[in-house]
């Protein structure tokens, strides 16, 4: 093996000596959570920039047991997709795909179980607009995958397009959450269509530009 010239060696340790240490796992993980913790105070200012709670003929009982079944998925998948876990490789993939996949079908249970429950709420039908909830559920949701993303996006990840999904899940799912306690419109048909769909569709495209920020793209998830 070469060896540096002893001037140019004792000229990069003492420039190694003297530079200053970065953040810590520990900071970097920390720094991200306050990132995307305020980043969900933003999505919330901006739903009560445009109305906030609507109850419009939902019964209340209903929009309280849907909304904290809303927040109960969020609030777990959120635990599993923001933190790396006890590997600095981060989450395995079958956990990670896990969280992207529960999400969504965990919102569609909440909505059959909220339809069962209070099945008066099939006729709260007015005001109806499936785009118009995709979009909304989209809105409230970029703003905290755009924190993750950008907290993270000097940390090196085996598998950044799943990583990624699983914040979107989590992401789209509070999304998903605030459009549910404004909307008006309580029917099966359209909670899935404007609520729970967008979840799937928006996590997948979030895997998909979380793999260009923070990897080299999907194939570094093997």
């Amino acid at each position: 093996m070469t060896q540096l010239p002893p001037h140019l060696r004792s000229k990069v340790l003492g420039a190694a000596k003297t530079a200053p240490a970065g953040p810590t796992r520990d900071v970097w993980q920390r720094n991200g959570i306050l990132a995307v913790a305020f980043a969900h105070a933003v999505s919330l200012g901006i739903f009560f920039a445009v109305g906030g709670l609507r109850p419009g003929e939902r019964p209340l009982a209903y929009i309280a047991g849907v909304g904290l079944g809303f927040a109960a998925v969020t609030l777990v998948t959120a635990y599993f997709s923001l933190q790396r876990g006890g590997s600095s490789l981060g989450r395995p993939v079958t956990v990670l795909a896990s969280i992207a996949a529960a999400g969504p079908l965990l919102l569609a249970v909440v909505s059959v179980a909220g339809r069962f429950v209070w099945p008066e709420s099939r006729f709260a039908d007015d005001d109806r607009n499936d785009l118009r909830c995709a979009m909304y559920a989209g809105i409230f949701g970029v703003v905290p995958l755009a924190a993750f993303l950008w907290s993270r996006r000097h940390i090196p990840f085996v598998r950044p397009f799943w990583v990624s999904a699983a914040a979107g899940a989590t992401s789209f799912a509070f999304g998903s959450l605030l459009i549910t306690l404004r909307c008006t419109c309580a029917t099966l048909d359209h909670m899935m269509l404007g609520h729970v769909v967008p979840v799937a569709l928006f996590g997948a495209l979030g895997g998909l530009l979380g793999a260009k920020i923070l990897g080299t793209g999907v194939t570094a998830s093997k």
